[in-house]
């Protein structure tokens, strides 16, 4: 066995033996939030839903405002009270089951919403997968109405009460970890840097305060003990073994914690060649006939190849993107307004950066309006039921926009060894996040794949860094049976 494993051996016994095999205790629940009381006393004097984000923060327990004023001034008057806090208007489609979505996840799209650059926007999806719509708008009350029914929306609106300052994204961890995982599997990650998140995991709980490390590898082994039962030995032997490998390859960066650059099999740094693509796409249309963007976190490390000769443009895009890790395309519509302005890489990265956070919307129709009235509506029509705005309405440009855009989102690094860092660090962020039963859940899910994949694709997905975590309770457990085998 070599040195490098043998440290890392070391440490992550150290590590997991603070944890012990005591299985992981019942989740608590949550206290309920401060204001959530004053939230349903004005739900009931009004006789209208209220829903509190969970990320408003309170100094002071605010007192219910006078029952003398309207709910908008209500609200106005609350909000004043907490540092951070905003009110919306919230218009959902009907449902079924007439449940709105979590509050927190509300307040997470309208943070998103109010950042976006552009006031509208059209985006088709490749091969009909798609249409979504975007637009900010202020109308008369009657307009209002009719153009919320044209989107799919209920009239009658709830009220939502939401942290206008918080980062949190309003997804259970268990979502975030799926999204940060099919991220981090798109990324074309060298044979040496696939042992980043065995490094990582030990390097990330030995800096936690010793409770929360505690808590993290307390977790983390009663997951792994589960499927270590399901596995057999010739299975999980097989994976320390290739766990092992991992490790021996593994070339730390600088950004990684290394003293050293990585050294690929090329030989060298891993250019970027987002010119040679930006070359070939433009080379597939006329700049008459179409209009390309190019988002500048773009990171491109696969040799672009062009498309057949002769073929459609979107074919042609199909063909050209989809062997580059990170990189996608969209059909891009805008208003004349802001068609007609040439590009600046301001105007393009706010271009891109909507087209992402557009992308990971669930609802298939949400609106939200503001005190002064401006309402941002958003719609996602599946299949190809429908026009892009241009072919219907004369405020929008007759000429297409295709963005090629970046679609690792949260990982804006310079170099592929970054953005892979950054993935992982996020992915252990969330790790601590979870509960015992989400993070077996998690891991379950991580390793039923590992299970059905290709051998390529094992090897990837033994680099999650919940993979890793599993691998990181697996080798002690090994240990002590073995331990015990040879007494």
């Amino acid at each position: 066995m070599r040195h490098r494993a043998v440290r890392w051996l070391t440490a992550v016994t150290a590590t997991f033996a603070l944890a012990g095999r005591g299985g992981a205790q019942a989740e608590s629940p949550l206290p309920p939030h401060p204001v959530q009381a004053i939230v349903g006393q004005l739900a009931q004097r009004y006789r209208v839903p209220v829903l509190l984000d969970p990320e408003v923060t309170i100094r002071a327990r605010p007192e219910l405002p006078s029952g003398q004023l309207d709910l908008p001034k209500a609200l106005d008057r609350l909000c004043a009270r907490l540092p951070g806090a905003g009110w919306r208007r919230v218009y959902l489609p009907k449902s079924p089951r007439n449940e709105p979505p979590r509050p927190e996840r509300l307040g997470a799209l309208v943070r998103i919403f109010n950042r976006m650059a552009p006031n509208s926007l059209g985006v088709e999806r490749p091969s009909g997968a798609g249409l979504a719509r975007f637009e900010r708008t202020q109308a008369a009350a009657a307009v209002e109405e009719t153009q919320l029914r044209m989107w799919g929306l209920e009239p009658e609106p709830l009220y939502l009460i939401y942290s206008t300052t918080s980062s949190n994204d309003g997804r259970p961890p268990e979502a975030r970890m799926a999204d940060f995982q099919r991220q981090q599997l798109a990324l074309a990650i060298p044979e040496d840097q696939l042992g980043l998140s065995k490094v990582q995991v030990v390097t990330m709980m030995q800096r936690l305060p010793k409770a929360d490390m505690e808590r993290l590898a307390t977790n983390t082994v009663a997951a792994s003990y589960q499927l270590w039962d399901a596995t057999p030995p010739a299975q999980r032997e097989a994976m320390m073994q290739q766990t092992m490998r991992q490790i021996e390859r593994f070339q730390p960066s600088p950004a990684q914690g290394g003293t050293h650059p990585p050294a690929p099999r090329s030989g060298g740094k891993v250019p970027n060649r987002l010119g040679e693509l930006i070359h070939m796409t433009r080379s597939l249309a006329a700049p008459d006939e179409a209009r390309f963007i190019f988002d500048p976190t773009l990171l491109v490390v696969e040799a672009p190849k062009p498309p057949a000769a002769g073929a459609p443009l979107p074919k042609a895009l199909d063909a050209l993107v989809q062997p580059l890790s990170g990189v996608g395309w969209r059909h891009l519509q805008t208003v004349k307004a802001t068609a007609g302005r040439p590009d600046t890489s301001q105007t393009v990265a706010g271009l891109c950066d909507a087209l992402r956070s557009l992308e990971g919307i669930e609802l298939s129709a949400v609106a939200f309006q503001d005190p002064g009235g401006t309402t941002t509506r958003y719609r996602f029509w599946a299949g190809r039921d429908q026009e892009l705005p241009a072919a219907r309405d004369p405020r929008w440009d007759e000429r297409p926009v295709y963005a090629v855009f970046n679609t690792i989102t949260g990982a804006e690094g310079r170099t592929l060894e970054e953005r892979l860092s950054r993935l992982q660090w996020q992915q252990f962020q969330t790790m601590f996040q979870m509960s015992p039963q989400q993070l077996t859940r998690s891991m379950e899910d991580a390793f039923r794949s590992y299970e059905s994949a290709s051998p390529a694709m094992q090897e990837r997905l033994l680099a999650l860094p919940l993979m890793s975590g599993m691998m990181a309770g697996w080798f002690p457990r090994h240990a002590k049976e073995s331990g015990r085998a040879g007494q």
